[in-house]
């Protein structure tokens, strides 16, 4: 048996030992753990670990961290800065159509048919009058201008830091101003005339539309008012909860006026309330359903958002969950925050554009450099009798059948 003098912090036997051997050994602190194994060969030797207590004049990083200033321990620090909200789309903005606008007061015109006339009917020979029709309606909005601002010092400029820099920022100033403008657009704003002292704002689509708007009790439509050029404020209503009906009838409306809205679009607490609604077996629809080939294997996917649904009147309605559209408070005593469900047809819906995101250098002051990031835009209902809107709803609650 090897005899062992002195150990330290661990001791690998190569060969089968006894507590004799150990009883043996000589300065040793801590006994932490024996293994024997009776009548193993020395190629099985099993494992003795012994360890001791640290010296008290050995280095650690601890002391590396503690010397001043900012001790001698380099920072490890990945140099690239993840932004989860960098991902948040802006659907409703992509998807409408850009309307360039001349002026910080757009304008554009509508008109309707007249109803149908089943009994149309003249003799033969008969002497007739013509009537003058409708002139229509000359309709407009505000424009709105937006601006963000990015400001460097020299000595920003030439540090080495973790992935921040001024083109970096400046970059997510024109991501923030296509934010700003949709929630805009989707906003419960009245228009505002400018002045010299008061900024313009374009009305947002929950104050324009009117003709089939529904709210909860002592809400009330805005719209645009042809006398003084502003659209204005809707009144909102006590929160309640949301049935699909409300929206069907609202579908129904449009579709009589002779529009198709495609897109329906909320709060994501709404869309997820909707959409488990449609999966319920309380919904007035048939069990969404895979096509599946019978001729070679498909993989299924569990079924747990409806995208699109089909109407009553044969076409489909995609469902969009807006992040960027904002909640309002609504008229109860104790405010609750509430969401409009927004009928869209793209075709009839623009978003006016007065200039685009443009990045301009400002006047030096001394050690900085300044950059003015500005946008204006407008919304434009081309005719907002083609839309609609669901007001005041709780996306807290659930979705019912009526």
């Amino acid at each position: 048996m090897r005899k062992l003098t002195s150990l330290t912090m661990a001791l690998f036997v190569t060969r089968a030992f006894t507590i004799h051997d150990i009883c043996r050994v000589s300065a040793v602190a801590i006994f932490i753990g024996l293994v024997t194994l009776a009548g193993a060969p020395a190629e099985a030797a099993p494992l003795l670990f012994i360890g001791m207590a640290q010296p008290a004049d050995s280095l650690q990083i601890a002391d590396l961290k503690a010397v001043n200033v900012n001790g001698f321990v380099a920072q490890d620090v990945l140099r690239k800065i993840y932004d989860v909200s960098e991902g948040i789309p802006t659907p409703i903005s992509d998807m409408l159509s850009s309307s360039a606008v001349q002026n910080d007061f757009t304008e554009w015109t509508t008109d309707v048919l007249s109803a149908a006339d089943e009994d149309n009917a003249y003799a033969d020979g008969a002497d007739f009058t013509p009537t003058q029709s409708a002139t229509g309606s000359r309709i407009g909005n505000n424009t709105q201008t937006g601006i963000r601002g990015v400001n460097w010092s020299e000595a920003a400029m030439h540090s080495d830091n973790f992935g921040r820099s001024l083109a970096r920022d400046t970059m997510r100033a024109i991501k923030l101003l296509r934010r700003d403008g949709e929630a805009s657009l989707l906003s419960m704003n009245a228009s505002v005339l400018p002045t010299t002292t008061v900024a313009g704002k374009c009305g947002g689509l929950g104050a324009y539309l009117e003709t089939n708007a529904s709210y909860g009790v002592d809400g009330s439509d805005g719209g645009f008012n042809t006398s003084t050029k502003v659209v204005d404020a809707a009144a909102a209503g006590d929160a309640r909860a949301l049935t699909w009906e409300m929206i069907t009838d609202q579908i129904e409306n449009t579709f009589t006026l002779g529009a198709r809205p495609t897109i329906l679009t909320s709060t994501p607490n709404v869309i997820k309330r909707i959409s488990r609604f449609l999966l319920s077996s309380n919904a007035p629809a048939a069990t969404p359903t895979a096509n599946v080939s019978g001729s070679t294997p498909t993989t299924q996917v569990s079924q747990g958002f409806v995208e699109v649904f089909k109407t009553d009147f044969g076409y489909t309605m995609k469902m969009i969950p807006n992040v960027l559209q904002n909640k309002y408070d609504s008229d109860d005593t104790s405010a609750v925050s509430v969401s409009n469900v927004f009928g869209i047809s793209p075709e009839y819906l623009a978003k006016g554009v007065f200039w685009g995101a443009k990045v301009e250098p400002l006047a030096k002051l001394g050690l900085s450099h300044r950059r003015m990031i500005s946008a204006a835009w407008s919304l434009k209902p081309l005719n907002e009798t083609a839309h609609f809107k669901v007001a005041d709803i709780n996306g807290d609650s659930a979705v019912s059948a009526s």
